[in-house]
């Protein structure tokens, strides 16, 4: 599709906590988590927002998407959800081409729109509107609720 618009894609594989870039980028895009609630520690999602910061050009906007603890607060129970740190514990599957199989032990933390706006003006962003995402798409008109399991932010960069 990028070759079709005449576009030059360039694809890196990396750490998001220590992106090589800095004020190269007008927007950045962090959809279905990835690796932003998905770490170990709090500290290290807090290192991907300060990263994609610094990687944005001045007023570069991100767009990203977090799993929503009003969601999880709102269920009348959760296996494996921890209400003092707004982490679930699971366990994940994984069966390769060869037939073997494997097991990671996961943990994914969930967020408040206020709490996530408060990391992003830490990180070094100003402007920050929350939208909801819902079974039909996101929805940009629409504000985040418990009914959804998570929630998407449009930041910019001060």
């Amino acid at each position: 599709v990028a070759a079709s618009e005449n576009l030059a894609v360039r694809f890196a594989h990396g750490d998001a906590r220590w992106l090589p870039f800095e004020d190269e980028f007008d927007v950045a895009i962090m959809l279905c988590e990835g690796a932003f609630s998905l770490m170990e520690t709090d500290a290290m999602d807090v290192q991907i927002l300060e990263s994609v910061a610094r990687s944005l050009k001045p007023r570069g906007t991100l767009i990203m998407t977090a799993p929503n603890a009003a969601f999880m607060l709102a269920q009348s129970q959760v296996k494996g959800f921890d209400l003092t740190t707004l982490r679930e514990s699971f366990v994940l599957g994984k069966i390769s081409p060869d037939g073997s199989g494997r097991t990671l032990q996961c943990t994914q933390r969930y967020y408040t729109c206020p709490e996530l706006r408060c990391l992003l003006r830490e990180a070094g962003f100003q402007e920050v509107e929350f939208f909801a995402c819902t079974e039909k798409g996101y929805d940009l008109a629409r504000k985040p609720s418990s009914a959804h399991f998570e929630f998407g932010a449009v930041a910019r960069k001060t």
